[in-house]
């Protein structure tokens, strides 16, 4: 059976001030952890991975 699904992480890191490079630099973790989760289910998905908001935060206080 094929299922199709959808997810949303959110995630905070510390990384550089130009959000071009954030959004590279987790693009390619994203496709990294898409990779874990190929192996760990033995089986090859049909994954599409965007990124939709990418923000500075200043103060987490």
């Amino acid at each position: 059976m094929k299922w199709k699904v959808d997810a949303l992480i959110e995630t905070r890191f510390v990384g550089p001030a130009d959000e071009a490079k954030v959004r590279k630099l987790l693009q390619a973790e994203l496709w990294r952890l898409v990779e874990g989760l190929e192996q760990a289910l033995g089986n090859k998905l049909s994954t599409s991975v965007h990124i939709v908001g990418c923000e500075p935060i200043y103060d987490e206080a």
